[in-house]
């Protein structure tokens, strides 16, 4: 019996059982996955794991981490199956956000996922020659089929209380050459058993951008899924379910910094000296870029003190991976600059502006940008027109998460 047998066994014979997996797991316990429930009670006692027959088996087996201090994959071979082993597994199971950092060895870890989720080119070098890639959907596909979803994977198994049967998964919406700016998504899909294996779609069926179903209907006012239009206005009374009266809606980087207030209608920033391009708290609220078509405005009353100070908004994928439409100063004159950051900064655009206030706009579509500006009392004005964002896809920045657009500011541009 395989691996992929036993975890399948698993999932469906524990999957309702909230020892095995859910929020309660998660808040109780600090894993999605209860950990001695799943690592150690179910193969050592409920459904016990067959260590002789591992052992037996003549092909090595490896799991790769992440290790959490380097960023870097650790690729370690599990001879045995036994708990040292087994500990391993969970290392390299361990998602981020909703798992504790396993230690082992001295080395802290989560899964593998994060630095080598496929890690062929590592077992090439290891001298393996025959490497089988199991494809999560199937080759055969039109290439230049209309709104592709590929890269799909990470299925999870569920089954509702009416007995069907569910698989959810990440999968990407790319826009040319595998390219996407939006990261993963999240999929539904229904699952048939045949055999007692799992099928999700028929060989050669492309996935849906798009799945409906009789009786579901999307929710009337839904600001986070398909085609939607978002205006916030900071207005408090409308954000209590945010943080610090920010709509849910908006995320911060890394460790939160009080770093604004909200009144008046208005989002007020004390400019911090840490900047896009550095791993530190930076003045900057976040949301997800959704769709590859897209539009993004906001509007700015800042009056730069000297040339590092800047505010406006921001496209961010990576540290090196982004772009900053922003209000500033330029030996001493107030510009508007478009700075694109792909390894190395560049400047795109700029324009001398006047004092007062000052909208900004971005609009997408899929790998072309195009970045607006007007001054108070005046119409839109274009800065820059069909600036490449490729730098913001997965292909070139190696983030799997998506682009962010954002609210940004700093007193230390550079």
């Amino acid at each position: 019996m395989s691996l992929l047998e036993v975890s399948i066994r698993y999932n469906t014979k524990y999957c309702r059982d909230p020892r095995y997996v859910g929020l309660r797991s998660l808040i109780k316990t600090g894993d999605i996955y209860g950990a001695d429930f799943c690592y150690n009670q179910i193969p050592n006692r409920l459904d016990i794991f067959d260590v002789e027959t591992y052992q037996k088996n003549p092909m090595d087996f490896y799991v790769v981490t992440t290790d959490v201090e380097t960023g870097k994959p650790i690729y370690h071979l599990c001879p045995n199956g036994d708990a040292t082993d087994i500990k391993w597994f969970r290392a390299s199971a361990s998602m981020p956000m909703v798992s504790n950092i396993v230690e082992i060895d001295g080395f802290k870890m989560l899964d593998g996922g994060i630095s080598d989720s496929i890690p062929i080119h590592k077992f090439m070098e290891m001298g393996y020659e025959k490497n089988v890639v199991i494809l999560t959907q199937r080759t055969g596909l039109d290439p230049n089929r209309k709104d592709p979803v590929s890269s799909a994977g990470h299925a999870d198994i569920v089954e509702d209380g009416k007995g069907n049967w569910w698989a959810v998964f990440l999968a990407c919406r790319p826009y040319e050459e595998d390219m996407y700016n939006t990261g993963r998504d999240t999929y539904l899909l229904p699952v048939t058993w045949k055999n007692g294996w799992p099928e999700i779609l028929a060989k050669n069926t492309p996935i849906s951008s798009v799945g409906e179903k009789a009786g579901l209907k999307p929710a009337e006012k839904n600001e986070f899924s398909g085609n939607f239009s978002y205006v916030d206005n900071f207005e408090v009374d409308n954000n209590k379910a945010g943080l610090k009266e920010l709509n849910p809606r908006w995320m911060f980087l890394r460790d939160f910094v009080d770093c604004y207030k909200v009144e008046n209608g208005k989002l007020k920033f004390n400019l911090l000296p840490g900047n896009i391009y550095k791993r530190e708290p930076m003045s900057a609220i976040w949301a997800r870029q959704q769709h590859g078509t897209f539009t993004a405005e906001t509007e700015i009353n800042f009056t730069p003190r000297n040339d590092k100070d800047i505010a406006g908004l921001a496209l961010l994928q990576k540290e090196d991976h982004n772009f900053v439409l922003g209000k500033t100063m330029k030996k001493g004159k107030l510009m508007i600059t478009l700075t694109r950051a792909e390894k190395n900064n560049v400047t795109i655009a700029s324009a001398p502006i006047k004092g007062g206030k000052l909208k900004l706009k971005v609009e997408g579509h899929d790998r072309y940008y195009d970045f607006y500006y007007a001054e108070e009392g005046g119409s839109w004005q274009l800065l820059a027109k069909g600036v490449d964002a490729s730098n913001l896809s997965t292909q070139k920045s190696g983030g799997f998460i998506g682009a962010c657009i954002g609210l940004y500011a700093s007193s230390n541009k550079e």
